[in-house]
């Protein structure tokens, strides 16, 4: 009865009524306004048909439209929608999508849909999963949308296969230049595909995820899955896409009259709703994780910090690895030169000294390299595989299983969060025929890494992306013959460091930025975020305050953050500084930036890249400074040229009124610049200064240092270059004094020739300590404690998370507009006033 009610109204075609009759459906006709499955609400935009929909038997909701396009003003098609207000993550599973006339309709679609208005030229986002052969498009998924109204619906960059802009798209680490907004054919494997929307402050992705496990390109981040792949990523202007958005399920038939009412399409949508977190189930080699094999939670909340203790034997004697310790045959003399990581030369002794409770581990380490991964399922049993050759469980792997507790844990990704380290040992010396050395530090960004762990985009066991890396500033003379390692070889080193990763999702401003290139202009290099701007690798709050400009490749670009300054000598070697720009920030006062390199480059050899930084006079942004290590040391105005270190850069920002901000901005003569929380400095000497955190010591969290400040004297001809001293710290020990964290700065001097000398230099610098126990976080986002202390009658009371509160008081919490204000004075103390109880809170103001 329902069938023929359908054809009599609306004469739809054979094909689509067999459809109905084999799926049972419970058709209806859906007027505008009403509420559906899920709670959405169904409207039209300029569709001629009243749309049909259905709720199946399985809890699956078929939707049948007309409709033009929702690739041009005005928008033509059906909308099931719910309104959100700020971050979401929404995801649904689209069993099908069939057409009346697929050949002849082009592009109908089934879309996870994101639109600022309800009105029909509005900003909007979708990604969109496409029918079939005989369509043309062949089981396609694309993702498209208006984010400028002025250019209308447009193709965006991405890491599809087609569609893509290559005037101007990446040619950096992806390996090519083209980057779409659509997969090759056959990836819609229906009933398995889904599709995913989130938003991260000013930033949409879409994802997709089906059977098909194809990559594009073969190897790069984030790698093909099971589980999500991204396929987009664009700026989302709170001007264009303001705080509360419409989400949902957009429905089109694609007919190039949009008054026809024959040709429609059916969508079969289920399991709509919100993305479960973490986004995937993990899986391993195509199929799910053995139950415990998977890892521990979400690593997206808080900030987590370890200190990592690294050493040689005293001995000077190690072993290979991928044999547990127990298992081992005698030691061997350690070499560096020697051999690659599957022999004895580059061995060390690892362990985690102090950590945000169960927060690293790591299954695979080498000389400077810390494959790390975060959250493991098994705190305990995954650090088991550390610490000296007296543990029998020890075993230094070279890239780790899904039976590895180590490996049961998340791989850190770029498009989650920032990661850095400091070196914690100022001075190293082995027993291996070397001289003491000084070290730097940087943190190494590769497509896919060899420590493995579980994919934080698609959930997924695969190799890992970051990994620290450790290097010699100057290797110092060494004998050469079989016996020890060569002069010129022994750049990477093992020493202590510390560790911190800055998730996104808690806010933090912060982003990769790819090496410059220049093929075009060798005086022009165009800005791109690492890997490809369509999912580019930075915070949702990164872009906060630029505009959405122009067409496609600046959808999500980082033009306006980012200047490449064009070195002196650009005939013979092109080379370029960096000029980081953050909307709305007075680089002078409004907070710390570090930054630090991600590419060690071609040239094994290698000593790898330094990134510092520098404010501008006017406060207008920064100038960072990448540097390969050795080719700078004689010449600090010669930026890296990819060659031997590379270009691409990190940075993460720190406004000074964070929430449990301990840190600042120090002076070369220790006076604080500007800073927050409570900590003193003093300059002790040249290139030694001592910072003093009450209460807090090296086993309560670590600093994180940062080089920021210009060269004293300047190069003849020259008011722009970046301070190139190396920081590191120890706390306390022989130190003096011994309760505080004792801070070095020192530069290469290549008066000598050769490698230079490694010598102490009073440089400016940031730093921030966080806290195992209670990390710093972004304003406003971390609950303070109140602290109340009494004594001599008085009462002193304090809070956790810094500046930026005001403290309250009240004597019943029975009137809720009773609080009176106090102060912003942190600590505050006040008298014990007699009569009955007093209440005290803090708010922002």
């Amino acid at each position: 009865m329902k069938t023929n009610i359908v054809k009599e109204f609306y004469n739809l075609k054979p094909r689509f009524l067999t459809i109905l009759a084999a799926l049972s459906i419970p058709a209806s006709l859906a007027a505008q306004g009403t509420t559906i499955q899920w709670g959405l609400t169904l409207t039209n935009f300029n569709d001629p048909i009243t749309p049909i929909v259905a709720t199946n038997g399985d809890g699956s909701l078929s939707i049948t439209a007309g409709g033009g396009d929702t690739y041009s003003a005005p928008d033509s098609f059906t909308y099931a929608y719910q309104q959100v207000t700020g971050d979401f993550d929404i995801r649904v599973q689209v069993l099908n999508v069939t057409a009346t006339d697929p050949a002849g309709q082009g592009s109908p679609k089934g879309s996870l849909m994101v639109r600022s208005t309800l009105t029909t030229n509005s900003y909007d986002f979708m990604i969109n999963a496409l029918p079939l052969s005989p369509s043309s498009r062949n089981g396609q998924i694309e993702s498209i949308g208006r984010i400028n109204l002025a250019i209308d619906t447009d193709d965006l960059p991405g890491r599809g296969y087609n569609y893509s802009f290559s005037g101007l798209s990446n040619q950096g680490q992806d390996g090519g230049d083209q980057q779409g907004d659509t997969t090759d054919y056959s990836f819609a494997t229906y009933p398995d595909v889904w599709l995913r929307i989130q938003r991260q402050g000013e930033e949409l992705i879409s994802y997709f995820a089906t059977d098909n496990t194809t990559d594009y390109k073969f190897g790069l981040n984030p790698g093909s899955t099971n589980g999500w792949q991204i396929l987009c990523s664009v700026h989302a202007d709170p001007t264009n896409f303001p705080s509360t958005l419409y989400v949902g399920l957009s429905t089109v038939a694609h007919n190039s009259d949009i008054t026809d009412t024959a040709d429609t399409v059916t969508a079969t949508y289920a399991n709509y709703g919100s993305t479960p977190t973490p986004p995937s189930n993990p899986s391993a080699y195509g199929a799910p994780a053995l139950a415990g094999t998977g890892p521990g939670a979400f690593p997206i909340t808080r900030v987590l910090a370890a200190s990592i203790d690294a050493s040689v034997s005293s001995d000077g004697m190690g072993y290979p690895p991928n044999i547990v310790q127990s298992n081992q045959s005698a030691p061997q003399q350690i070499v560096w030169n020697g051999g690659g990581f599957g022999s004895v030369a580059r061995d060390i002794i690892a362990n985690i000294t102090g950590e945000t409770l169960g927060a690293f581990c790591f299954a695979r380490y080498q000389a400077g390299a810390f494959d790390f991964m975060l959250n493991p399922s098994d705190p305990v049993a995954a650090v088991q595989n550390l610490g000296p050759y007296s543990n029998p469980a020890r075993e230094r792997y070279s890239s780790g299983e899904t039976n590895v507790a180590a490996s049961q844990a998340w791989a850190p990704s770029p498009n989650y969060g920032f990661a850095i380290t400091t070196v914690n040992k100022s001075g190293e010396q082995w027993n291996d025929g070397a001289d003491p050395f000084y070290a730097a530090t940087y943190m190494q960004l590769d497509p896919v890494g060899s420590g493995e762990g579980y994919d934080m985009v698609g959930g997924h066991f695969r190799g890992g992306q970051f990994y620290t890396r450790t290097t010699k500033l100057v290797t110092g003379n060494i004998s050469s013959g079989s016996s020890g390692p060569g002069s010129g070889s022994l750049q990477r080193c093992a020493v202590p460091i510390s560790l911190a990763w800055f998730p996104y999702a808690q806010g933090w401003k912060a982003g990769y930025f790819d090496e410059w290139n220049a093929s075009f202009d060798q005086n022009t290099a165009i800005p791109h975020w690492k890997y490809g701007d369509g999912w580019g690798l930075h915070s949702g709050t990164a872009l906060s305050g630029e505009p959405v400009l122009g067409g496609q490749e600046y959808y999500n670009s980082p033009t306006n953050l980012l200047t490449w300054i064009p070195g002196v000598d650009q005939e013979l070697n092109p080379t370029f500084l960096a000029k980081l720009s953050l909307p709305g920030v007075d680089s002078l006062t409004d907070g710390l930036l570090f930054t630090t390199g991600n590419q060690e480059g071609q040239n094994n050899s290698s000593r790898g890249p330094s990134a510092q930084n520098a404010a501008l006079p006017d406060g207008s942004g920064w100038y960072v400074a990448v540097r390969d290590i050795d080719d700078a040391k004689a010449d600090p105005t010669l930026y890296a040229d990819n060659t031997d270190a590379g270009s691409s850069f990190s940075f993460l920002y720190i406004p000074f009124n964070a929430d449990n901000l301990i840190g600042g901005h120090i002076a070369t003569n220790g006076t604080t610049i500007k800073g927050a929380g409570n900590f003193s400095v003093a300059h002790l000497t040249n290139g030694v200064y001592a910072i003093t955190i009450p209460g807090k010591t090296s086993t309560n969290g670590i600093l994180l240092l940062q080089n920021t400040g210009y060269l004293d004297p300047q190069p003849a001809g020259y008011t722009n270059v970046v301070d190139n001293s190396f920081l590191s710290y120890e706390y306390g020990g022989t130190n003096t004094p011994a309760n505080a964290f004792i801070v070095q700065t020192r530069y290469v001097n290549m008066t000598g020739g050769g490698e230079g000398v490694v010598e102490l230099h009073d440089a400016q610098f940031n730093f921030v300590y966080v806290d195992f126990l209670n990390p710093l976080a972004p304003p406003g986002t971390t609950p303070p404690v109140l602290q109340i202390a009494g004594g001599g009658g008085n009462a002193t009371i304090s809070w956790s998370n810094g500046p930026g509160f005001v403290l309250q008081k009240t004597g019943s919490l029975s009137n809720p507009i009773a609080w009176t204000d106090v102060g912003t004075s942190n600590p505050t103390v006040l008298p014990i006033a007699a009569g009955g109880p007093q209440y005290y809170r803090v708010r922002h103001p």
